[in-house]
């Protein structure tokens, strides 16, 4: 950098046309599931819990117009997914993902370790 006349510095810009930026803006993602699903564990389980790794409680209305999965898909994944621990029903129609669920998606064993933190100082 130097210095202009003006006293103040130049700054050294890259050229745009040099910059290449691999993101996909059509809307079109295909979630990567790093946890071990079990065998039955199927693409529309992955983009459901996709969708609920958000932590907002969610209905299948809302996670269907957020998936490529039909609204009647998603009320019986969430069936399934919860029988399997992996979403709670908190009130009529309305799922939460779990930590088992949060777990299968990101495979971070420290999702575990923060509930036990918070349990042991919400215990003193």
């Amino acid at each position: 950098m130097s210095d202009s006349e003006d006293g103040e510095e130049d700054i050294e810009v890259d050229d745009p046309e040099d910059l290449h930026y691999d993101i996909d803006l059509s809307g079109d993602v295909t979630p990567v599931i790093s946890g071990n699903p079990p065998d039955w564990f199927t693409g529309a389980d992955a983009q459901i819990l996709f969708v609920m790794y958000t932590g907002l409680v969610l209905t299948p209305s809302i996670i269907a117009e957020n998936t490529e999965v039909t609204r009647q898909t998603v009320s019986k994944r969430l069936d399934t997914l919860r029988a399997a621990g992996f979403v709670e029903k908190l009130d009529r129609g309305k799922y939460k993902i779990t930590k088992d669920g949060a777990f299968t998606v990101s495979g971070d064993p420290d999702i575990y370790r923060e509930s036990t933190d918070t349990d042991s100082a919400n215990e003193q």
